[in-house]
Order: C-alpha cells, then sequence, then structure tokens
C-alpha cells in the first residue's frame, strides 16, 4: 500500500502474523519499501530506490489435545440387551488428535461407565 512515512509506521506497529492452524516451523517474512523516488525537498525526482529485509519467524509446536465425535444422540437399549459400537450400528463415534496418525504417536484410551462392563 500507499502512504507517508508515519503512517506506514503505524501499521507496522500493529503488524500481527498468525500461523496456519496446526502449522509450526520456521517461516520468513519479506518486507520491501520503496521511496518511488523521493529526493526529499528537492523538486527533482530522482530513481526509485527499494530496499528488503526478511524476519524470521520460528512457530512452536504444541501438543493439541485429542478431539472426540460422539453420537448426536442418546445410545439407548433395552435393559439385559448391549449396544454395540460396530459400525453402521452407532455412527459418529471416533477420535482424532492433530499430533498423531497411524505412523507415529500412540494414543492411550481409558473407558469408563458408571454402571454395567464394557469388553
Amino acid at each position: 500500500f500507499r502512504a507517508v512515512q508515519g503512517t506506514i509506521n503505524t501499521v507496522l506497529s500493529a503488524v500481527q502474523y498468525t500461523p496456519v492452524l496446526n502449522g509450526y516451523g520456521t517461516y520468513t517474512m519479506t518486507i520491501t519499501v520503496n521511496d518511488e523516488g523521493n529526493v526529499g525537498v528537492s523538486p527533482i525526482a530522482g530513481t526509485c530506490c527499494e530496499t528488503t529485509s526478511s524476519i524470521i519467524l520460528v512457530v512452536n509446536s504444541i501438543n493439541d489435545p485429542p478431539v472426540w465425535t460422539v453420537p448426536a444422540v442418546p445410545m439407548v437399549t433395552d435393559e439385559d440387551v448391549s449396544i454395540q459400537f460396530v459400525e453402521g450400528t452407532i455412527s459418529g463415534l471416533s477420535i482424532y488428535d492433530v499430533d498423531s496418525d497411524d505412523t507415529f504417536g500412540s494414543l492411550e484410551l481409558t473407558i469408563h461407565v458408571t454402571e454395567g462392563t464394557f469388553a
């Protein structure tokens, strides 16, 4: 954008970098300024001068908690009849951890119910 020096400095003082969701690593921010040929108070325009600087941005990884996906409706059964967590029977039960996948980063699952048993 184009503006006078004071306005540009005001904008730069409020610049905020936000990394992509769950992104981490080292990134480079490059800033270029061009004086558009300004040579001060002289009425003769000069050749445009430009300068570029880079800033290294380091975004550290954090341990994000796993996310549950659970059925939207209560799971209902009659007395003495089991509820089976079988694909197609009760859909929508899963867990996702952005920090893990099937090749690294095991998860630990603990199941507890107030009455009855899990098998």
